[in-house]
């Protein structure tokens, strides 16, 4: 069922792709249920957003040790996704995760970064490595868009606007319609060209500088 959920997912078909994701989640295959997570955390077409479903299949996948599934619970404490924030736990739950540096952990520690009270320049330059490291992963269009929006920013040193566009095409191309409006103004002639995936790129390790 996880096979026919990639397959739905690369043709765009989002809605088979949930039932397809849930069914394998259903049936015990624990990498799914961070799928079900991502669908029902950010919306798709043809996909509601649902908190309480995704807290449900964070929890239901960090029980089953998926360190994935745990750093998408932590974002869940984070931003009050299907229940109450609550930092310490979200910092708690980042921590753990981040001992297999999973995509969504590098994710969630980066908007620790930036929710922290540290100056502007310094949030960003500790946030930035891991985005990359998270957009890199294509774990979530969320990653590829708060990347694009540090990169967009004319007025610091991290403003790189051909970067963000490539971002944000990337963060389009799940529909995520915020990336949408954000290309419009930044790259109005090709906005409204179809959008490209984000290509591979190496990942770099925050911790090496």
């Amino acid at each position: 069922m996880a096979g026919f959920g990639a397959f739905h997912a690369e043709n765009r078909r989002f809605d088979a792709a949930l039932r397809a994701f849930q069914a394998a989640a259903a049936a015990g295959h624990a990498p799914s249920r961070f799928a079900v997570f991502t669908y029902l955390s950010e919306t798709r077409p043809g996909v509601a957003f649902d908190a309480c479903g995704a807290f449900a299949s964070a929890q239901a996948g960090a029980a089953c040790g998926r360190m994935d599934c745990v750093a998408a619970l932590a974002f869940c404490h984070l931003k009050g996704v299907g229940t109450a924030v609550n930092f310490a736990k979200a910092r708690e739950l980042c921590s753990q995760s981040m001992t297999v540096f999973s995509p969504m952990a590098c994710f969630v520690q980066s908007l620790l970064h930036l929710d922290s009270g540290a100056p502007a320049t310094l949030k960003k330059r500790s946030a930035i490595p891991f985005l990359q490291i998270a957009a890199a992963a294509e774990i979530n269009a969320s990653a590829a868009y708060n990347l694009a929006v540090l990169f967009s920013d004319p007025s610091d040193e991290f403003c790189d606007i051909p970067q963000a566009i490539q971002l944000l095409h990337a963060a389009a191309a799940l529909c995520m319609q915020s990336a949408k409006d954000l290309l419009v103004r930044l790259d109005p002639q090709n906005s409204s060209s179809e959008v490209r995936p984000l290509p591979s790129q190496p990942a770099r390790d925050p911790c090496q500088g």
